[in-house]
């Protein structure tokens, strides 16, 4: 490994770019479990991870424009669930390796059900990672359309 590929690595850790991450749920029911898939690829580097896992947040969402305020946009949100799950052990995915892992979640009993209205919305959403040092490679938050 040349200087330039060190940098590259230690720049990948940092920048959470040392995989490709995506996170896919077929289908999903509120009072059900439902099958969560994660794939990751190695972007030319080996990638130790501690754990692979996703965070589930429920999440009420408000906006509205302030006609007293020159219709500026006003928002505010709360999490109704937070959960993290472990997907799969610690690993590594060799340089350019493709790795998949699967789990079967439940929300709770008392999640609230999806709904939205004129200025308020409750949503589900899903990220995934690989526990790294530096920056965890992530697929980023995507909505859950519920059945």
């Amino acid at each position: 490994m040349g200087l330039f590929d060190k940098i590259k690595s230690a720049a990948n850790a940092v920048t959470g770019h040392a995989a490709k991450v995506s996170v896919q749920v077929p289908q999903a029911r509120l009072r059900e479990p439902f099958n969560v898939t994660v794939q990751a690829t190695s972007t030319g580097q080996d990638v130790n991870y501690s754990k692979v896992y996703i965070k589930i947040e429920g999440v009420e969402q408000v906006e509205m424009q302030d006609k007293e305020n020159n219709n500026r946009k006003v928002s505010a949100s709360a999490k109704t669930v937070d959960l993290i799950f472990t997907v799969a052990p610690a690993g590594v995915l060799a340089a350019n390796e493709s790795g998949e892992w699967s789990i079967d979640v439940e929300l709770p009993q008392s999640a609230t059900p999806e709904f939205k209205g004129q200025f308020t919305r409750h949503f589900y959403r899903i990220w995934a990672g690989l526990d790294t040092v530096g920056n965890d490679p992530d697929s980023g938050w995507q909505e859950i359309v519920m059945q």
